[in-house]
């Protein structure tokens, strides 16, 4: 009867044990929005991850009253140009502020999120595989990469979703119907973080 034996094997070891604390780096990934991010005072400095969330579930908030000035161009002759239509403020001679009352703003869900999770989470575990491998199984750099694609097709989701379609008003206010892009910062305010 012959035995068996193995020599050598302490660059197996080393190898496992730098694969072992390459996973030990991080654990997870989030994507999503800081909680920080907010609008500007222009649009009362609401948070963004809030404004997602409306967007996503749907919902209803309230418009406190407030005063606008709207802005029209003005002939010589003092009749209104371009049919009374409000212009900007750099293109008007003509100015009047308005007291908006308070008024309730419905707005449909619009699951962007969900349906980009629906979409590319099959792809996912052999993107992190693949990271796995490109990054020697550090595990942080590996999640990044992921965090960034997953990120990304988060902003892309924003970007395409197409409906339900905007009001008729917000497409006059806006100049164009796309439902989830008004000034663009929730798109381009999306984010991971590795844990």
């Amino acid at each position: 009867m012959s035995t068996a034996s193995f020599k050598g094997g302490d660059k197996l070891r080393a190898h496992l044990a730098k694969l072992t604390a390459g996973l030990k780096t991080a654990s997870s990934v989030d994507v999503g929005w800081n909680k920080e991010a907010t609008y500007g005072p222009e649009h009362g400095g609401q948070y963004v991850a809030s404004v997602a969330a409306m967007n996503e579930w749907g919902g209803a908030f309230t418009v406190p009253e407030h005063e606008q000035t709207i802005t029209r161009q003005m002939k010589d002759s003092g009749e209104f140009s371009k049919g009374a239509k409000f212009v900007k403020a750099s293109k008007g001679n003509f100015q009047t502020t308005h007291t908006i009352p308070a008024h309730t703003v419905t707005v449909p869900a619009r699951p962007f999120f969900r349906s980009m999770i629906a979409a590319k989470q099959p792809e996912w575990a052999n993107g992190v595989g693949n990271a796995l491998n490109v990054y020697d199984f550090d595990t942080e750099k590996a999640l990044s990469a992921m965090g960034e694609t997953i990120r990304s097709q988060l902003s892309d989701s924003i970007r395409d979703f197409n409906s339900p379609r905007n009001a008729p008003s917000t497409i006059a206010r806006k100049g164009f119907d796309n439902p989830l892009i008004d000034s663009g910062h929730m798109m381009n305010s999306t984010n991971y973080w590795v844990k």
